[in-house]
């Protein structure tokens, strides 16, 4: 196995000398190879290989089908990695500052938004349901493991989904 902590810029043209020279060991990395650029730069030395990241597909989200077809008919291509994630924490931001606001009878300052944010119910957002405990932290941290379609990188498997508490 070789793990390859940098990015997908960096880590294709590695993967692909690596195949070059004769190099058959399992590549892995880190969300920074989370890009469809990293088979244009390796091309089929990264079909298979796995990553790990906070961000599955967008279709790993039974709930973020909506959000997928909106975001393929407004930008004429698919959701990219983290756009579900990043939807879901502007939600919680505007609900969180629509909730200080109500209680501020006005505009609220940072630190009455971040005490609303952390007391906020249970969110129901499209990558899942978040919640966060008085350090402001989401009460559970999410990763997932992924292997590579380099074929066609919006059919890269989800091989395993961890669900854990973030450190202390």
């Amino acid at each position: 196995l070789i793990f390859f902590g940098g990015i997908y810029d960096q880590a294709g043209p590695f993967f692909r000398q690596a195949r070059d020279r004769g190099i058959t060991a399992q590549f892995m990395g880190p969300d920074g190879l989370d890009s469809d650029e990293l088979v244009k730069l390796a091309g089929n030395a990264v079909d298979k290989m796995y990553y790990t990241s906070v961000a599955a597909p967008v279709s790993q989200f039974p709930k973020a089908a909506k959000y997928a077809q909106d975001y393929q008919a407004a930008y004429g291509e698919g959701a990219p990695p983290f756009s579900a994630q990043a939807f879901d924490a502007a939600n919680i931001c505007a609900a969180g500052i629509l909730s200080a606001a109500i209680a501020a009878g006005g505009k609220p300052t940072r630190a009455q938004v971040l005490e609303a944010i952390r007391n906020l119910p249970p969110f129901p957002g499209i990558t899942g349901t978040f919640k966060f405990n008085a350090k402001g932290d989401p009460t559970t941290a999410t990763y997932f493991v992924l292997r590579v379609n380099a074929a066609d990188w919006n059919k890269n498997e989800l091989i395993s989904r961890l669900d854990i508490a973030p450190p202390q």
